[in-house]
């Protein structure tokens, strides 16, 4: 048994016994009016309730049992040939010893049965939290609005002589079908959080959504200026190669110049800064600063610095999993709500300092990922409805 919980015992036999000072009284008080279980054990525990069978079997069969076994000592002491003035005190000190006894171990598995209670309910609690998947949402020039997990395959609309498509493997795509189509027609693509999508421009451009982030796009690059998209969140860009057509990506305060290559912009709202990494390739960003394959621009406060880093673990969400290398707890769970769709508390803002190292699936539950968190003992986490509180 913890040592809280001994203490609570202690506390408790010596109310039954009469021995307890102000201190402790008032001690006593508090843990019983914190909360209405503490208060209907504290209660039970009073005058006869010790002795009544239905009481202890309310509690547990064991410690009935146990109940029982010291009651049979009592009565085997009491029917010696010891004078009946001894014999009654060695009652009263043997019923004494029992309902410390009793109290001890019922005390004990209140707590025992309170802790697994609370973890079965956490359990479920984090069950029904489930990772994200392929959803996404299409908006059309003309506003109508197509959530693409629940369309089936095959044409979607046609706009500037252009078909909307879903393929076979649920991506997005975009084909030409009347060269005289009307131009300067945008579609917006919107994952919610808690979900990713995957489409295919008219150019060839391949594009990957993570979650909560949008894509405003011409429906046909026509003419002969650059090829501009505007981002909000996360994207993985594979652009398709025209020297005379150059790639724009506008995202949060810069804008990304490419002819063909591979990168990712971070520009989520909540972050403190914007990322773009290079894969392959070159980019340039905000007009004069060139990016080298696994180099990342980080612009801050109007500030644009570069760095090298590990471009796997900036690819992490797009396949499929949570990297942190020496990340901190609050970016962290950024992610995490993100993919999951839920909320996260800080109980104690000194947590915030927490930074961790390690990798876990995406497709893992968010009881999975939290788990991981906890193993350092730095941690705890409890979820109350959609929110994850830190502790």
């Amino acid at each position: 048994m913890p040592e809280t919980e001994f203490h609570i015992a202690e506390l408790m036999t010596g109310y039954l016994r009469g021995s307890l000072d102000a201190v402790a009284q008032a001690e006593l008080e508090a843990w019983v009016n914190a909360s209405d279980r503490n208060k209907a054990f504290f209660e039970a525990c009073q005058d006869e309730g010790l002795l009544r069978e239905d009481f202890i079997h309310y509690h547990t069969t064991d410690l009935g049992l146990t109940w029982a076994m010291v009651m049979r000592k009592i009565h085997a002491k009491s029917v010696t040939t010891v004078p009946v003035r001894v014999r009654k005190m060695a009652f009263v000190h043997y019923v004494s010893t029992a309902a410390v006894l009793l109290v001890t171990l019922s005390i004990g598995l209140y707590f025992f049965i309170a802790s697994r209670q609370l973890e079965r309910s956490q359990e479920l609690a984090f069950s029904r939290v489930k990772p994200g998947g392929n959803k996404a949402y299409l908006v059309l020039s003309d506003g109508k609005k197509i959530a693409l997990n629940d369309v089936t395959t095959g044409r979607l609309a046609m706009e500037a002589g252009v078909e909307i498509r879903k393929n076979s493997e649920g991506k997005l795509i975009y084909v030409v079908k009347d060269k005289s189509g009307v131009a300067d027609q945008f579609n917006t693509v919107e994952t919610p959080r808690g979900g990713q999508y995957e489409l295919i421009l008219l150019d060839g451009t391949k594009v990957w959504l993570n979650a909560s982030s949008k894509l405003v796009y011409p429906v046909s690059f026509s003419g002969t200026g650059a090829r501009r998209v505007e981002l909000t969140g996360e994207a993985y860009f594979e652009v398709a190669k025209d020297k005379t057509h150059p790639f724009k990506v506008i995202s949060a305060g810069q804008e990304v110049e490419v002819l063909g290559t591979h990168f990712d912009i971070n520009s989520y709202a909540d972050e403190p800064v914007v990322r773009t990494t290079l894969l392959e390739g070159s980019v340039r960003v905000n007009g004069n600063t060139v990016l080298k394959p696994g180099e990342q621009s980080v612009l801050s406060d109007g500030k644009l610095n570069v760095r090298s880093v590990n471009t796997d673990h900036v690819m992490d969400w797009k396949n499929g999993e949570f990297v942190f290398d020496n990340e901190s707890l609050p970016s962290i769970l950024r992610k995490v709500s993100r993919w999951y769709n839920v909320e996260v508390e800080f109980v104690n803002p000194d947590l915030r300092a927490i930074t961790f190292t390690g990798s876990v699936s995406r497709f893992e539950t968010v009881s999975g990922v939290l788990k991981a968190l906890q193993r350092t003992s730095k941690v705890h986490f409890v979820i109350e409805g959609n929110v994850i509180k830190v502790k």
